[in-house]
């Protein structure tokens, strides 16, 4: 087990077109590496939010294994090619089995693995991810045949929903799936880069989400939770040709963008990046880490972040430089830390990071990328977007040139 207290490091853009929703949550958090250890197989992670105890599947060993809050092994016990897992209210482990070709079931264990329900014959070919929601129904994203099944607590099947495609209520492999505190549930698309929400019975509600690295865009999610004040955490590993993105996206109920656990520029995560995720009671994220063959589950503590603020309303360019002042309140003490982005629909333009002193402005020099410089040369927009991370949201600014 290693201990540790290295802060993430969060890089932020956001694109209107990839979000249904684009204002912040009125809080920010950052988020602290608390503890770490290796999980073998790391082919599914749930939390016991009534005692914080981590169950981790291990597909290729056809076991679940169950640790401490800091990562001391408890226990084992088998599981037939265990994927997806979720805990529900009474401490049931829910686990995804793979007992044959194209063959899935919902088994229903104890915490020490002995067998109390089984369903889901017949109707599941490659359970990919498993929820659980308030009401007691249990929800799982079938990624063989593209599609969402719907059953009561006791495995009576209530319904199904999606199909292969592109369109709203589609899916192009229904990777992962989780539900909010007020029923919605949520379904991430591996192939088509984004996630789609839809009411209990599953009425399509909205989407978000486009192939990229900037913030609020996705690459391969992988993996879902959310929290009790219905936000929304995405495994963003990046996978599959389409590069590497290293990251949990945090955004609100509807899509909009709150910040991020790791980047593509950082090493919170390593280059195959985070894949399955839970939350404990606490708020504290709960992540597999996949590099080569080894799997390691990392635990982040969040804390409050104090925030500042873009006081430009204009911003003069020149060459490949501009200045854009930061204003850090007075109150609460400290000063204010972060990084800067500035992007223009969607494409991040430039980072640099920041310090300004509590109750002042500091005028913060940022050079353009060269590809950033080009795309203002070519679109020639009046208008960019700054946003800070930690930060109250994005915010426009007019360009002098």
């Amino acid at each position: 087990m290693l201990l540790s207290a290295l802060a993430t490091a969060v890089v932020v853009a956001l694109s209107p077109a990839a979000v249904t929703a684009p204002a912040q949550a009125a809080s920010v958090l950052t988020y602290r590496l608390e503890v770490e250890w290796d999980a073998p197989g790391g082919d599914g992670l749930a939390v016991d939010r009534r005692n914080g105890e981590v169950y981790v599947a291990d597909y290729a060993d056809d076991t679940v294994r169950r640790y401490s809050r800091a990562g001391a092994l408890i226990g084992s016990w088998p599981a037939e090619a265990p994927r997806g897992l979720a805990v529900d209210a009474a401490g049931r482990v829910l686990v995804l089995e793979h007992v044959g070709s194209l063959d899935t079931r919902v088994r229903v264990r104890s915490a020490t693995g002995g067998l109390l329900d089984e369903y889901g014959a017949g109707h599941l070919s490659f359970g990919a991810d498993i929820a659980v929601a308030p009401s007691g129904d249990v929800y799982v994203a079938d990624g063989m045949y593209d599609r969402v099944v719907r059953y009561s607590s006791s495995g009576a099947k209530l319904g199904q929903w999606g199909g292969e495609g592109t369109g709203p209520g589609q899916f192009d492999y229904a990777a992962a799936i989780a539900v909010g505190p007020q029923g919605v549930v949520y379904v991430a698309e591996r192939s088509n880069h984004r996630v789609q929400r839809f009411a209990a019975d599953g009425t399509y509600l909205g989407a978000w989400g486009q192939v990229g690295s900037a913030p609020g865009q996705l690459r391969s999610p992988s993996g879902l939770a959310t929290d009790a004040a219905g936000q929304v955490y995405v495994a963003d590993p990046g996978e599959f040709g389409h590069g590497v993105n290293r990251r949990v996206q945090i955004f609100t109920a509807t899509g909009g963008y709150v910040t991020a656990v790791g980047s593509p520029s950082t090493e919170q995560f390593s280059g195959n990046g985070p894949k399955s995720i839970d939350l404990d009671a606490s708020g504290r994220l709960y992540a597999v880490d996949y590099r080569g063959t080894s799997r390691t589950v990392k635990v982040f503590g969040p804390a409050a972040a104090k925030v500042a603020k873009v006081a430009s309303k204009r911003i003069t360019l020149r060459g490949r430089v501009t200045t854009i002042e930061i204003k850090c309140p007075k109150k609460p003490a400290g000063a204010c830390s972060g990084t800067a982005v500035l992007t223009h629909k969607g494409t991040t333009l430039a980072t640099k990071k920041y310090t300004v002193k509590a109750g002042k402005r500091k005028a913060v020099k940022v050079k353009l990328t060269k590809k950033g410089a080009k795309i203002l040369k070519r679109a020639k927009p009046r208008k960019i977007t700054v946003v800070l991370d930690p930060g109250k949201g994005p915010k426009k600014v007019k360009i002098r040139r």
